[in-house]
């Protein structure tokens, strides 16, 4: 790799996170390497972020802070990938913090950039990031690969959430991976095939759609079964907050991941990762809309517009083409099969008992 430039470019967008700012900055500039860019993007954030920021950025030349007006967090880290120098580009969400480490051991990983793509494991946390709730590991074992089969795997993975089995050979992918922050990227496979992020997703799903773009140009992948990332649960993130039903909120999603399949020529398995997405959405939905407690509607009025959903041709012809042995939890299974059968008030009374608790 090339001396005259970071090994690596972190980006991380700001907005509304000054609580966690400074923990996040610190995991970066605290890192054992020392070859990198931090590329801060201040969305137009409210509170202190961008002072914060530029606070850093004076004391160290490796930070870079970029001010604009909010556009969301995809135009965010387009601006910030435009700026990026790195061999390798690493997307950190500024309420997140990064393993000591962990710039390095991806460094490694790549095998002196030998791999496009790097693929790591996880941790989550609510107060110590370094005292984790929960560890997550993505695959069966450590592999490096250049075989398509295994790239697609992984994209296949990307259409999941939470708990996953996906085979390829010996290859057992454990774990979702839709987040961006599950890769470290080539920076030239995004550069010279002009891969953006979507900002009309508004934050939906546009990790997913960027990562099966990249993916989709990479010739490689490796996986090292090393905790690089701590994933900090935040009650008001868009994925948790009040929104829209099914119908109106994840269509743009179900569209643009229709025009991907039919652009690369995608097989059947796509079109069923696809199916699998909005069975994702609808259990999601049953947190962020039917049961939350934002809904003015009535419990009877909910019920019935669940109806409505799954019994609609968008919804309920999914429901068989999913392939159940991809879901990861016999809970998931359960729940598909009350679908399946049109056992809705099952689905409900399931559903609600598990977003009371």
């Amino acid at each position: 790799m090339s001396n005259s430039r970071p090994s690596i470019s972190v980006i991380s967008p700001m907005y509304n996170v000054e609580p966690y700012l400074v923990a996040c900055i610190e995991s970066v500039l605290n890192q054992s390497m020392k070859e990198f860019e931090l590329i801060l993007v201040d969305d137009g954030s409210p509170d202190h972020c961008g002072s914060i920021a530029d606070s850093y950025a004076s004391r160290d030349p490796r930070v870079r802070v970029i001010h604009k007006k909010n556009g969301g967090v995809s135009a965010a880290r387009n601006d910030g990938l435009k700026e990026s120098t790195g061999d390798y580009v690493f997307l950190l969400d500024s309420d997140d913090v990064l393993a000591p480490d962990a710039l390095n051991n991806m460094l490694e990983a790549t095998c002196n950039g030998s791999y496009d793509v790097v693929l790591c494991d996880y941790a989550t946390f609510s107060e110590n990031p370094y005292d984790p709730s929960a560890r997550y590991q993505v695959a069966n074992h450590p592999f490096g690969s250049k075989n398509r089969e295994v790239l697609e795997g992984v994209q296949l993975a990307i259409f999941n959430m939470g708990p996953a089995d996906i085979e390829v050979g010996e290859i057992k992918i454990q774990r979702g991976l839709g987040a961006a922050w599950h890769y470290l990227f080539r920076r030239s496979l995004i550069e010279d095939n002009k891969i953006q992020f979507k900002p009309e997703l508004k934050g939906l799903f546009d990790d997913g759609c960027f990562c099966l773009e990249v993916l989709e140009h990479a010739k490689s992948i490796a996986y090292t079964q090393v905790i690089t990332y701590f994933y900090r649960y935040v009650e008001t993130s868009i994925t948790r907050k009040f929104g829209g039903s099914p119908f109106s909120r994840y269509s743009n999603v179900y569209r643009t991941l229709e025009r991907y399949i039919v652009k690369y020529n995608k097989d059947v398995r796509f079109q069923h990762a696809l199916c699998l997405r909005k069975f994702i959405y609808l259990n999601k939905s049953m947190q962020t809309f039917f049961f939350h407690p934002s809904n003015p509607a009535s419990e009877t009025e909910r019920y019935q517009e669940l109806l409505q959903i799954v019994k609609s041709p968008e919804y309920a012809e999914s429901f068989n083409e999913i392939d159940s042995k991809a879901l990861g939890s016999n809970r998931s299974r359960i729940l598909l099969i009350a679908l399946r059968i049109r056992a809705y008030r099952i689905y409900w009374f399931l559903k609600k008992l598990s977003t009371s608790r």
